[in-house]
C-alpha cells in the first residue's frame, strides 16, 4: 500500500514542476525553433541539376569487340569523380561536395548531378559533368575500337602479303601449263553453265586447277586491298572514324539538366521542427535540473504532503507513559 502512494505521489511531483516551469519549457521549444527557422534563411542555400544519360554499345560489331560496358563506362567515370581525377575537367575542388554520379543497374541508366550556390551555376555545372562524362566515355571507347582497326590492318597486311606471294608462285605455273582443245559442243555447254570461256576450251585438269587458283587468289587480293584502303582512311580522317564510332556506341540525354526552381537546402520545414523536439527535450531536461538544484525548503512547497507522509513513516511512534 506504501508503494502505491509513492508512486502516485511521484506522478504528482511530476506533473507539479511541469507545471511550475511550463514556461520555460515552452520558452526553450519556441526559442530552439524560431533560431532554427532565422538560420534557414540565414544560411547559404543549395540548388542541384541532374541530367540522365542512357548509354549503347554495340558489342556484336567487330569493330567494338574489347570495349567497356555500359556498365564499366558509367562505374569508371563515379570512380574518377569520387577519385578527384578530374579536377582539371569539371574546373572545380572537392568534385564529392558539388557532383555525384549513380548508376541505375535496373534501368540501365546513369544519373549526373550538380549542385551550386545558385540555380544558374548548378545547371552550368551539370552541364559540365555531362560533357565531362561523354568525353571520357568516348575516349575509352574510342581506344578500344582505334585498337581493333588497327589489328584488322595489320592482319589484313599479312593476307596481302601471303596472298600475293601465293599469286607469283601459280602464275608462272599456269604459263607452262600445257592445254588442249575439246570439242566446240562440250565447250559451249561448260560456258552455258558459267565457266570461263578459256577454261571451257581446255580438258587438262591441272591447268584448269591452277586456272581456278590464280582466279581466287586475284579476287582475294582486290578484296584485300579495298578493305586496306578502307581501314586505313577511316584511322587517318577523324570525321570518317567519327561516323564508325556513332554506328556502334551512343549516348542519349533522356532528361536534359534544367533550371532548379526550388532550393535543396536548407530545408526550412525539417530543421524547425527537428529544433522544436530538441528544445522540448532541453527544456524539460533543464526543468528537472533547475528543480534538483533548489533548496530543500522551496522543494518542499511542491507537495507538502508528501513530505509529511514521508516524515511519518520515518519517525518512530511516541509512547504514552501512562501505557
Amino acid at each position: 500500500m506504501q508503494t502505491d502512494v509513492t508512486d502516485e505521489i511521484s506522478l504528482r511531483d511530476v506533473y507539479l514542476i511541469l507545471k511550475k516551469y511550463s514556461r520555460f519549457i515552452l520558452g526553450c521549444t519556441i526559442g530552439a525553433a524560431g533560431i532554427a527557422l532565422i538560420a534557414s534563411f540565414v544560411l547559404p542555400k543549395s540548388f542541384s541539376s541532374q541530367a540522365t544519360l542512357n548509354i549503347a554499345i554495340g558489342a556484336d560489331r567487330a569493330e567494338f569487340k574489347g570495349a567497356p560496358s555500359a556498365v564499366g563506362l558509367a562505374q569508371g567515370f563515379i570512380q574518377q569523380v569520387e577519385k578527384e581525377s578530374l579536377t582539371n575537367e569539371l574546373k572545380e575542388e572537392r568534385l564529392e561536395n558539388i557532383f555525384k554520379a549513380k548508376y541505375d543497374d535496373k534501368k540501365a541508366l546513369l544519373n549526373l548531378t550538380a549542385v551550386g550556390e545558385s540555380p544558374e551555376q548548378a545547371l552550368t555545372r551539370a552541364g559540365r559533368i555531362e560533357t565531362s562524362f561523354r568525353d571520357y566515355a568516348e575516349k575509352q571507347v574510342s581506344g578500344a575500337v582505334r585498337t581493333n582497326l588497327e589489328g584488322s590492318l595489320a592482319q589484313s597486311k599479312i593476307d596481302l602479303a601471303s596472298s600475293s606471294e601465293n599469286l607469283k608462285r601459280l602464275e608462272p605455273l599456269l604459263k607452262t601449263t600445257p592445254r588442249s582443245q575439246i570439242d566446240g559442243v562440250s565447250a559451249a555447254a561448260l560456258e552455258s553453265n558459267g565457266v570461263d570461256p578459256q577454261l571451257a576450251r581446255t580438258s587438262n585438269a591441272a591447268f584448269v586447277n591452277l586456272a581456278l587458283q590464280v582466279t581466287q587468289l586475284k579476287a582475294g587480293v582486290v578484296a584485300i586491298q579495298s578493305r586496306i584502303i578502307s581501314l586505313e582512311g577511316i584511322l587517318k580522317n577523324a570525321t570518317a572514324f567519327k561516323g564508325l564510332l556513332g554506328q556502334g556506341f551512343q549516348i542519349q540525354t533522356l532528361a536534359v539538366p534544367s533550371l532548379p526552381l526550388t532550393h535543396d537546402s536548407p530545408r526550412a520545414g525539417i530543421i524547425t521542427a527537428l529544433a522544436a523536439v530538441a528544445g522540448l527535450l532541453l527544456g524539460l531536461v533543464g526543468a528537472f535540473i533547475l528543480e534538483a538544484l533548489r533548496p530543500e525548503t522551496a522543494q518542499n512547497k511542491i507537495n507538502p504532503s508528501r513530505n509529511e507522509l514521508t516524515r511519518g513513516n520515518t519517525e518512530s511512534p511516541r509512547v504514552n507513559p501512562g501505557d
